[in-house]
């Protein structure tokens, strides 16, 4: 619905009563809990995280924004959601042994310095994997410590 203001025409967004959650197969977003307080700190804390902000926040202003997140999402039933992380996904590579090798992760050597898909990190397999999976025929039996990449610009450094 828009409405006339002094300032010209307003878009008016309904409000609902209470939180209101979206959820798909794979993504829920939802209402901030305490849990989501440090690790909101730590990111708004890293100049990489903040570098199209004027600046990183203070833990109370970190707090503070989260805060206003909270009411603002209590008050209209919708805006600036909790995303957890993938835990399917987390699961599924903790199963098969995939673990984030912090020394490893990598600028992407074909990406120019900066490019938003250069930052690669860098998983390993950790559990004893078959040799002949990946290509070892000349050593039957041999097991392998596979690297894996993915591109993943919000991980944390």
């Amino acid at each position: 619905m828009k409405l006339a203001t002094p300032q010209g025409p307003a878009l008016v967004l309904p409000c609902w009563e209470g939180v209101r959650e979206l959820r798909t197969r794979r993504t829920l977003l939802r209402q901030w809990q305490d849990d989501d307080l440090e690790p909101w700190v730590a990111m708004n804390a890293d100049p990489e995280v903040r570098r199209h902000f004027p600046s990183v926040l203070t833990r109370d202003e970190a707090l503070a924004e989260a805060a206003r997140m909270r009411a603002m999402l209590t008050r209209r039933g919708w805006g600036a959601w909790a995303l957890p992380a993938n835990e399917a996904s987390r699961r599924v590579m903790a199963r098969i042994g995939m673990v984030h090798d912090e020394g490893g992760d990598f600028a992407h050597p074909r990406l120019a310095p900066g490019h938003p898909m250069s930052r690669h990190v860098l998983y390993r397999m950790h559990a004893p994997v078959d040799a002949d999976t990946f290509g070892n025929h000349d050593r039957p039996g041999a097991t392998t410590i596979a690297p894996t990449t993915c591109t993943n610009p919000e991980a944390p450094r």
